[in-house]
């Protein structure tokens, strides 16, 4: 896998009902991690320390109330790859493609 979904959690039941949904519509393989953030470290920290220990191409990291749209991971990594670019911000349009609501 070249791809790493990270969703840092407090409500494991939660995180695990959205992220099955995420996967559903990511359009393409990849390894789906909830992390429970039991020791309350922070959304930050709990990502980093995922990250050191392991070792992927890329990694997104989601919170638990994000909504993917159809092929969201897929259009996202073959842009990268397309690109040759390391940085893919989602967005809701919100602001115009300016600004993504989640990173």
């Amino acid at each position: 896998m070249d791809v790493c979904v990270i969703m840092p959690s407090i409500d494991k039941e939660a995180s695990v009902k959205s992220m099955a949904d995420l996967q559903k519509k990511a359009g393409m393989d990849a390894d789906f991690m909830v992390v429970v953030d039991e020791k309350r470290h922070g959304f930050i920290r709990t990502v980093n320390d995922l990250v050191k220990s392991h070792d992927y191409k890329y990694y997104v990291y989601l919170a638990q109330d994000a909504f993917g749209g159809k092929n969201w991971l897929k259009i996202a990594y073959d842009t990268l790859e397309m690109e040759n670019k390391s940085l893919f911000a989602f967005h809701d349009s919100k602001w115009f493609g300016k600004m993504a609501a989640f990173g």
